[in-house]
């Protein structure tokens, strides 16, 4: 087997992906239950003994990583009594496996043989297609290229993806790496998901402009500009139907996180999250002498990041905290400072 990794240097998207991916699972782990469902499956001896809680766990952690990180979609969109969860097709070009002690040699190499038999077997899957294993401790990506004269794969290591509860900061290499392969999607089958959400009816795959029409000739750079202006996922799969370069604007803007927000009276309001502005830095190293509200106030700060938004055609500055009620406070940088709530579900 081989092994691979990512260039070290993330760009834009996979820095401001793996950022916001990181606040999520932050967030999650605040929970109560999320440090009892930690130690049931540390004591799991097999996939077959995972708890139903902890597979939709690691289901829609890594469907949020790995998808379109949009905070209004239904993380489901399917029945979950309908899924087949010895392999779970996340994206048409992704399949994850749940297992358990991904740290242990043997139980790794299982899952990755596991994971490329399968994609073998699946007749419609062709070219490059990837394979996620993950036991909520840790993941392994595992790259299969299939074409007429046979098959290869690679594999990364096993990464770490949950972070400590004693963490001193917010990010792990599995986050990471599971936050750049959400890069990788031509964004087009996303789409194809917010159709779904929205209840369009099919959206177009013929564009109904004629050949050199005025739609046709206006470029992508002008197009994303316009896209500046979208408030909602969903405005998308319109412009997507637009032209063909409209269509490269609305895929490649999917995979940006998109934050959904309740203004204080209650409507609610959606942007679009386009690179970091700056994160708290990692916890210091503390001594007996160190003062409880020192180290609270420390770990308040690990949810939080700066990001550069979209709103309404302008660039702003939005600072994503968690309050003590464990929700995310937004607060937008702009000439009226506003206090808003981004609610994950």
């Amino acid at each position: 087997m081989i092994c691979w990794t990512y260039p070290r240097t993330l760009s834009q998207i996979e820095r401001v992906r793996t950022t916001f991916i990181g606040l999520l699972v932050t967030r999650r782990m605040t929970e109560p239950h999320i440090g009892h469902l930690a130690r049931v499956l540390e004591s799991a001896p097999d996939r077959y003994h995972i708890p139903r809680s902890v597979l939709k766990l690691a289901l829609y952690l890594i469907k949020f990583a790995v998808g379109p990180p949009i905070c209004s979609l239904d993380p489901w969109l399917c029945k979950l009594s309908e899924i087949n969860w010895d392999f779970v097709w996340i994206r048409k070009d992704v399949c994850l496996r749940i297992t358990t002690h991904l740290d242990d040699e043997d139980n790794l190499r299982a899952s990755i043989g596991d994971l490329v038999h399968h994609i073998n077997t699946t007749p419609d899957k062709v070219g490059t297609v990837y394979g996620v294993a993950c036991s909520i401790f840790h993941c392994t990506i595992v790259r299969v290229d299939k074409d007429p004269h046979g098959t290869s794969f690679a594999h990364t290591l096993a990464l770490q993806f949950l972070p400590s509860f004693y963490a001193r900061k917010m990010s792990t290499p599995g986050i990471e790496a599971l936050s750049r392969l959400g890069c990788q999607s031509s964004g087009v089958e996303f789409l194809d998901i917010i159709s779904v959400k929205y209840r369009y009816q099919n959206r177009q795959r013929t564009f109904t402009t004629d050949r050199g029409s005025a739609a046709e000739k206006v470029p992508v750079e002008v197009w994303t500009r316009i896209a500046d202006f979208l408030t909602s996922p969903s405005d998308l799969v319109s412009l997507a139907s637009i032209s063909p370069q409209a269509l490269s604007t609305a895929a490649a803007l999917t995979r940006y996180p998109w934050v959904e927000v309740r203004v204080c009276n209650w409507r609610m309001e959606e942007f679009r999250l386009v690179d970091v502005v700056g994160s708290a830095s990692p916890i210091p190293e503390t001594t007996k002498e160190t003062e409880d509200d020192v180290i609270g106030q420390y770990y308040r700060q690990l949810g939080r990041a700066k990001f550069t938004a979209i709103v309404d055609g302008q660039r702003v500055t939005v600072d994503l905290v968690q309050d003590e009620g464990r929700r995310y406070v937004v607060c937008r940088a702009m000439s009226l400072e506003l206090r808003l709530t981004l609610v994950v579900q």
